[in-house]
């Protein structure tokens, strides 16, 4: 992130991009910090949900912030088009390079209490064939929580980041979704996120498949901003393997010139064989695509340390903005700081494994962990 930051700052100076930010957040009144307030609040990771079960987990989620393509003449100079960079095509097709603006799917729309919606995205909700029953549902957001700017720094309070807008499958209506735990919280070089959970169980259990809407995810919005919000559910098949299941999470920050970010997850639940699956999924925010320099590798109990990348996760550019697999809308290849991956990971664990070790570092891109989860084969 350090050095297109550099460069992003330099050439906004250069053409006067700074006097034309649009701070759409100011309608949110966002404001210096409060006086005490620490400038980063990591959450260790932590056992969100467990279970041995026929079935498997799925997650779905999408952005709600790309770039502008009304102020595309204020990119950053060499750089991609808008239009382009939401291809995920050229050179420099990241937030820090681009004027940035909410996404919304419902324009006109009213949320909960007659608010406008502001921001608003898709993505469909997928189960597999037999099906029968949704056993846990978490619903994940974060975003640019605040920015430097040239008369300080505007940050959102913490009560204005706990809660979204949530429309389900076979509503017309959005209901209010609050946080029911801590906001996890960071500040960058000029940009400040957070994460905020809560479960959705018994919404997405009586809604089902579908398409959801997550709305008034409140950013602030200008450039370096992202924004993003992730469906996490675990799922009951008989048609599929016995399982174990798991979900962890919490809010680590990996940054540039820091130590490796080590997670420690307990409970992995190897059976007495290698299982013939295992699967890994994160949610990671403010990943930049072509910046790249991240890396991860995972080492369970008694296995040895294997770099996770993918297809679409190539080791040098492992946060690269990607959130492939979902049916999401917008469907941009370019989510612009959403990345939502997951691994093949049946290699790298070793019978009777316990736990596993997640290990995040990074050269020139920083970002945020907000959640793991896992699913092994049982038998």
């Amino acid at each position: 992130m350090r050095r297109t930051q550099s460069l992003a700052m330099a050439a906004r100076r250069a053409v006067g991009i700074v006097a034309v930010v649009v701070l759409v957040p100011a309608l949110l009144a966002a404001a210096p910090p409060p006086a005490g307030e620490p400038e980063q609040h990591d959450i260790p990771f932590a056992s969100r949900y467990a279970a041995d079960l026929h079935g498997g987990i799925v997650r779905t989620g999408n952005s709600v912030v790309t770039c502008d393509e009304a102020l595309d003449e204020y990119r950053v100079p060499g750089t991609a088009t808008c239009a382009d960079a939401r291809k995920g095509i050229g050179r420099g097709i990241l937030n820090n390079n681009y004027q940035m603006k909410y996404v919304n799917t419902d324009p006109g729309a009213t949320g909960p209490g007659g608010v406008p919606i502001r921001s608003a995205s898709e993505a469909a909700l997928r189960l597999p064939s037999g099906a029968k029953r949704i056993e846990y549902a978490r619903l994940y957001w974060g975003a640019t929580r605040g920015m430097d700017t040239l008369n300080g720094p505007q940050v959102l309070g913490l009560a204005q980041v706990r809660s979204v807008a949530l429309k389900i499958p076979g509503e017309g209506f959005y209901r209010t979704v609050t946080a029911d735990s801590d906001v996890g919280y960071m500040k960058g070089e000029m940009e400040y996120g957070y994460q905020a959970t809560a479960d959705v169980t018994a919404i997405v259990r009586a809604a089902g498949a579908g398409s959801y809407t997550v709305a008034n995810l409140n950013a602030v919005v200008m450039p370096y901003a992202w924004g993003s919000w992730t469906l996490v559910v675990a799922y009951e098949n008989d048609r599929e393997p016995l399982r174990h299941l798991h979900l962890w999470d919490g809010y680590r920050t990996v940054k540039v010139d820091s130590p490796p970010a080590v997670l420690t997850l307990d409970g992995l639940g190897v059976p007495a064989e290698r299982p013939t699956g295992a699967k890994l999924g994160y949610i990671a925010y403010d990943g930049d695509r072509t910046l790249g320099g991240e890396h991860a590798e995972v080492r369970s109990t008694t296995g040895v340390a294997t770099p996770l990348s993918g297809p679409d996760n190539p080791a040098g550019d492992l946060m690269n903005s990607t959130a492939d697999g979902m049916s999401r809308t917008p469907a941009d290849v370019n989510t612009f700081g959403y990345d939502a991956d997951e691994f093949d990971i049946h290699d790298a664990v070793s019978p009777r494994d316990t736990g596993l070790t997640l290990t995040f570092s990074t050269l020139d891109d920083g970002f945020q962990i907000g959640a793991v989860y896992t699913a092994v084969d049982r038998k």
